[in-house]
């Protein structure tokens, strides 16, 4: 009878143990849950240099990429996202805020509008936020105008935007594109069947880049405005872009304003 009873002892004592084992599991979660949740709280980040949380959504991955890049996290993901898209127009952002930024919109699978216009992006931010469009099947319109994408920007949207095949709407006025990057930039547009509109006003397009254009409005059948002002298009680009009008029967509108189409 005693062996019996020191028996029960036992096995009250592992069950004991076991109960206390299972609670200990979870007291150390929780104080996991609350040391990460203080240290975002206090550094903005969301996890360590070199870690990524499976479950991580886009503000997470940004503040941990600022913090990689070692530069101050900013509101703007949170505050400029719209239900359409994101919109941070006027912000003076930079390269490396942007690449930071583009590492959190990669997340955001249900972009349809994307403006970034005058935000000091450059050839590397300009890549990087279109590479955080790669694949994406969603983006409709994607304003990069009053910036200096430069040819590295160029390349990466010609060579992405034939993925694109929702993207409607194309703006990179001001962005100081020469005829070498126009016609790089025309490679994508001959080959996407979805562009309506594109913008390629207040740049530094001469008729050799023109040319390029006409090329591309002769192979495309979908775009339906071309703005072209305020560039140095002379004569022969003007007549080029005029044969290419001949058998073009999408093209509704092309500003050719403040060029010298006389000269």
């Amino acid at each position: 009878q005693a062996g019996r009873l020191q028996g029960k002892l036992d096995d009250a004592r592992r069950r004991t143990a076991a109960r206390d084992a299972v609670a200990q599991q979870h007291a150390d979660a929780r104080k996991v849950a609350a040391a990460k949740k203080r240290r975002n709280s206090q550094t903005g980040y969301a996890a360590e240099e070199g870690q990524e949380d499976k479950g991580a959504d886009e503000k997470d991955v940004y503040l941990h990429k600022c913090k990689v890049l070692n530069i101050l996290p900013r509101s703007a993901l949170v505050t400029r996202r719209r239900a359409d898209g994101f919109e941070m127009s006027h912000y003076g952002a930079g390269d490396k805020a942007v690449q930071a930024l583009a590492s959190g919109l990669r997340l955001m699978s249900d972009i349809k509008v994307m403006s970034l216009k005058d935000n000091r992006i450059e050839g590397q931010g300009a890549e990087d936020i279109i590479a955080s469009l790669k694949g994406n099947t969603t983006v409709e319109s994607i304003d990069l105008s009053s910036n200096q994408i430069g040819r590295l920007g160029v390349t990466a949207l010609s060579t992405t935007m034939i993925t694109m095949r929702s993207l409607r709407v194309l703006n990179l006025a001001s962005n100081k594109l020469n005829d070498s990057e126009t016609k790089i930039l025309m490679r994508g547009v001959q080959e996407s069947r979805g562009l309506q509109e594109l913008n390629l006003s207040h740049n530094y397009i001469t008729s050799s880049g023109s040319e390029a254009i006409a090329a591309a409005i002769d192979d495309t059948r979908s775009l339906e405005y071309l703005d072209l002002s305020w560039n140095a298009i002379r004569g022969v680009g003007a007549a080029a872009l005029g044969l290419a009008l001949v058998d073009n029967r999408t093209l509704r509108r092309l500003n050719l304003a403040w060029n010298g189409v006389g000269g």
